[in-house]
């Protein structure tokens, strides 16, 4: 078992509601291996007029 420390980008835009940012960040997470630990660092707005944010992610995963 390896423990591996991820930082990565996503976009966050009206498509994910707030109630449903939580497993769309898991969901993403989960491709790189299992998550141990994750944390939202900062999120910046793309694009106003589509409600469009860049989300920057660190995760602590386990490669199997």
């Amino acid at each position: 078992m390896k423990l591996s420390n991820i930082e990565f980008e996503l976009i966050w835009d009206s498509n994910h509601k707030l109630e449903t940012l939580r497993k769309y960040i898991l969901d993403n997470i989960e491709k790189r291996g299992e998550v141990l630990r994750w944390s939202i660092n900062n999120i910046v707005n793309k694009n106003i007029e589509k409600d469009q944010k860049i989300i920057t992610i660190t995760a602590v995963i386990i490669n199997k």
